[in-house]
């Protein structure tokens, strides 16, 4: 809402904030977008092998595995 972003935050404003803004997902390998490490991200790691994953970033998915946010 431009309003909120150029004039004043008010309750609507806030309101409004709050339902569209989610925290970021504390998830690094979470490459699916759904916030969490699990077996479609071991998918998405494995289909993109050596373009640009390899073997460090699967040790890191693993060592994240069931991260959630």
């Amino acid at each position: 809402d431009p309003f909120c972003c150029d004039t004043e935050w008010d309750q609507i404003c806030a309101d409004e904030a709050a339902t569209l803004c989610v925290p970021p997902c504390p998830c690094q390998w979470d490459l699916d977008g759904n916030c969490a490490v699990g077996p479609s991200d071991l998918a998405v790691l494995l289909a993109n092998w050596n373009q640009p994953y390899g073997p460090a970033d699967l040790a890191a998915l693993l060592a994240e595995w069931n991260c959630s946010g």
